[in-house]
């Protein structure tokens, strides 16, 4: 009877695998956009077998890291053909996103975690929610042992050396026991040491049975040799050669090229393949690819290639091998309410360990606002002081909406990188993502903004009788609110700080116009009249000069004639355009606004973790 091991027959091929990007440059004499059509892989056909560590090395801009992230299902081209095969079969990008775990080259991780608290994270979401807490545990403790962790569980990631780094962020792909792993220049940033006990880490993986490819650029002698098979690219996307590490050599020694002794052999082979004037011409380079295919060791590789395509006919062999996979079909993961609560506790711990930043924050904050309440203390409600009351108003709301929309913007800039990595990996959704980041900045904005205000309204000695606390602070936290989720919203649909200021400066340069301080609202064109109901400033400023002027009586007329008076709140508010029915019209606006662009930032980020490529 024939047997079969649980990794043993888990292959992947790919065949005349070609991928193209689109990317915008600017063009002509006013910069037009036009799209530019680059082609990054070029019929490229390749095996990885289990049990065998499969290294794919070149210079920069062969494609080494598009073909990894393509075979592995990861990549968010504008194009691809070809065909990607797992045991002869053609393969879902779903089913392998599922069997397979990506170590990326580039760590991105929310780095105040610890160890422990990081993998206790990754494994509630990553792993089937079938698997009860204990057996989690158990695999978390055993993998922190296996990689000599454990004096480290309890440091943050952001304390850790580049070689803990790897260990914990190969660990994180582990945690599934995938038998397909993928890993992107795992030695980068390593010392010879550290990088060599890497790549032995990853060639017993695959001497316990697990598919292994990895892209490396430039690996010392001793690293190199770890290797079982080498795949070598070229500039424009193409295979120079596939086989086994000692016949690469032979294969070149046949074109001509010895390398001579004592010479760093990877380094030899990627300086015969790479394009320079002085050197090799990029035709040159290109026929050393066509001299591969047609040479005896390519006659090795399609025997290979073969080998690892073929259709088993024994029906207890396919059965057993869809049965393998069967966990990687049926897998449940967290569940959206699950998902919420395990990110709302990280970004907590996040901010926890992140507290003196926020103190900073919160006293800058609070120092304007003392510089601002002290120039208007004890400004009564007389005649002169209806300009510097109004002034005062508008300075109280603008403070407010500048700080939390500009802290919302770079706060949540810095999340987005880690978030693109994770929903392109299936950790969690978009949705819970922004849910619970949003409930963190609206708890963040009212405390801010309620310290923000008792300061104000204690040092101006405004009263109860005059202008209660609650009236006061009410438009404030509002208008921060509103401001936050505009911070977010730009956020989210731009990929820098800058680029997203581009807009912001002159969007809030028309709506502070329109707030009714610099402009007399009622003299507005009626074809720009509108232009007021889409400003926070505006909605802002009116509820809270109504709010202040309608708890006054009456207001004491100047002995000078010639001065204007106004008697009423009506009149004081008509001045600057506001009216006293407004008030909901006001609140309404501002929590409209809070709504809708938090859900444009909740689009702007589904629509890039679909389309932004984050390896």
């Amino acid at each position: 009877m024939t047997t079969l091991h649980l990794q043993e027959d888990v292959g992947i091929s790919w065949k005349d695998l070609s991928v193209w990007s689109n990317r915008k440059v600017a063009d002509g004499l006013f910069k037009q956009q036009k799209v530019q059509r680059t082609r990054l892989l070029n019929s490229v056909s390749g095996y990885a077998r289990a049990g065998s560590l499969t290294v794919i090395m070149g210079a920069s801009g062969a494609g080494k890291t598009t073909l990894l992230s393509t075979v592995s299902g990861r990549s968010s081209a504008n194009e691809r053909r070809g065909e990607i095969l797992l045991n002869g079969r053609p393969v879902e990008p779903e089913l392998m996103l599922r069997i397979s775990g990506f170590m990326p080259q580039t760590d991105l991780t929310v780095e105040n975690l610890t160890v422990l608290e990081h993998l206790q994270f990754m494994g509630c979401l990553r792993m089937d929610v079938r698997v009860s807490e204990n057996q989690r545990n158990r695999i978390i403790n055993n993998l922190i042992l296996d990689f000599g962790l454990r004096k480290c569980m309890h440091s943050q990631l952001r304390f850790l050396s580049g070689g803990e780094r790897r260990k914990v962020s190969l660990a994180v792909q582990l945690l599934t026991d995938p038998p397909v792993l993928f890993c992107d220049e795992p030695t980068t940033g390593l010392d010879s040491f550290n990088a060599l006990s890497m790549v032995s880490c990853l060639s017993s993986l695959a001497k316990n049975g697990k598919t292994v490819v990895c892209t490396i650029h430039q690996p010392t002698s001793g690293v190199f040799e770890t290797f079982d098979e080498v795949i070598l690219m070229v500039a424009g996307g193409r295979v120079a050669f596939q086989g086994a590490i000692n016949d690469a050599l032979d294969h070149f020694r046949t074109l001509g090229m010895v390398c001579p002794k004592a010479y760093n052999t990877a380094e030899f082979l990627i300086s015969q393949l790479s394009i320079r004037e002085d050197t090799r011409t990029k035709k040159e380079v290109y026929q050393i690819c066509d001299l591969f295919d047609t040479s005896e060791s390519y006659k090795i590789f399609q025997k290979k290639f073969n080998e690892v395509n073929t259709v088993y006919n024994d029906t207890q062999i396919v059965h057993e091998i869809d049965k393998q996979f069967l966990r990687f079909n049926t897998w449940q993961g967290a569940d959206t309410s699950t998902q919420f609560r395990l990110l709302a506790w990280r970004h907590g711990l996040n901010i926890a360990r992140n507290v003196n930043r926020i103190f900073i924050s919160v006293c800058t904050f609070l120092f304007t606002g003392f510089v601002i309440a002290a120039s208007y203390r004890g400004v009564i409600f007389d005649q002169n002081g209806v300009q510097n009351l109004q002034g005062f108003f508008n300075n109280v709301i603008t403070e407010t909406i500048f700080c939390q929309s500009y802290r919302s913007l770079y706060t949540f800039q810095a999340e987005i990188p880690v978030l693109l990595r994770e929903t392109k990996d299936k950790v969690y959704s978009v949705g819970p993502f922004y849910l619970s980041r949003i409930i963190y900045v609206v708890l963040l904005c009212s405390v801010e903004t309620f310290i923000f205000s008792f300061t104000i309204f204690w040092i101006t000695g405004f009263s109860g009788g005059t202008l209660s606390f609650p009236q006061f602070v009410a438009p404030i936290a509002v208008s921060g609110l509103a401001a936050t989720a505009y911070g977010c919203a730009m956020s989210s649909n731009f990929e820098t700080v800058s680029s997203a200021s581009l807009l912001m400066v002159p969007l809030d340069f028309i709506s502070y116009t329109f707030s009714g301080m610099f402009l007399q609202l009622s003299s507005v064109p009626f074809y720009l009249r509108w232009l007021k109901y889409v400003s926070r400033f505006y909605y802002g400023v009116e509820a809270f000069s109504i709010l202040q002027w309608t708890s006054v009586d009456e207001i004491p007329c100047p002995q000078n004639p010639d001065i204007m008076c106004l008697l009423t709140a009506d009149k004081v508010l008509e001045k600057y355009g506001y009216r006293t029915g407004d008030i909901e019209l006001d609140f309404l606006g501002l929590i409209l606004m809070f709504i809708v662009l938090n859900t444009i930032g909740y689009l702007g980020i589904r629509n890039r973790s679909k389309q932004q490529a984050s390896y």
